[in-house]
């Protein structure tokens, strides 16, 4: 509702159109006082066409009247709440602790899925020796354990409870980093297990250098990662 030009047809003695305009809006906006208050305004107004058609009253008495109701009128559209300021755009992206958790279990989840798979074809069917199986495991855990050793050194930092600065607690990663990391995670644990499922057509050797190639792959995504949400300023 825009009171200027409430304002404006009061001064141009636009009566009943500033009546019809300040009781439509408090019908949408659910403002019953206001309503209220603009019909009694409203029969005012008729009282004064009624006067004005019979002439049988002073005119310095219906001026005073007009006056009045102008007034009573300006008082209204003065009393009409100004419109509320647009709500805050809302935040985009992730919260960056939270994606930092969401990262750590699903690298966790991948590991425990490709040990299970170790286990099976080693244990079931002898894909893989005992010692084949424990070189595997440490190639397998590396990644992790270097994610998880920046994680866990934060919690280390805040074990006192030391709150987040504002900007630490506000900071949020894009939905692009997002996708990319989870493909990301989510192909090289594919072709982790592809590449144990195919261990029984390769020698050892060839298996580690080609595993050690895809950890080397996600050694560099976890590093980019540490940096990206683990960094100091």
């Amino acid at each position: 509702m825009k009171k200027d030009l409430l304002l404006q047809l009061i001064a141009n003695d636009e009566l009943e159109q500033t009546l019809a305009h300040i009781m439509e809006y408090a019908t949408e906006a659910g403002l019953k006082e206001l309503y209220n208050d603009a019909v009694l305004v409203s029969g005012q107004v008729e009282h004064l066409k009624k006067a004005h058609i019979r002439s049988d009253s002073p005119e310095q008495e219906r001026t005073e009247m007009r006056n009045g109701i102008r007034a009573r009128l300006v008082a209204l559209v003065q009393s009409i709440p100004d419109a509320p300021a647009p709500a805050p755009a809302r935040p985009r992206g992730m919260l960056e602790s939270r994606f930092k958790n969401i990262i750590f279990w699903g690298m966790l989840i991948g590991n425990a899925a490709a040990f299970l798979v170790l286990f099976v074809l080693g244990e079931g069917s002898g894909t893989f020796t005992p010692t084949e199986t424990l070189t595997t495991c440490s190639l397998l855990l590396s990644p992790l354990a270097a994610y998880f050793s920046v994680m866990f050194s934060e919690v280390v930092e805040r074990r006192h409870g030391q709150a987040l600065n504002p900007a630490e607690q506000n900071r949020r990663v894009g939905a692009k980093f997002q996708w990319v990391s989870i493909i990301v995670l989510v192909a090289y644990f594919f072709l982790v297990c592809f590449l144990m499922l195919y261990r029984s057509q390769v020698e050892f050797s060839a298996f580690t250098g080609w595993l050690a190639a895809l950890e080397g792959g996600l050694g560099i995504f976890v590093a980019q990662v540490v940096h990206a949400l683990f960094k100091k300023g």
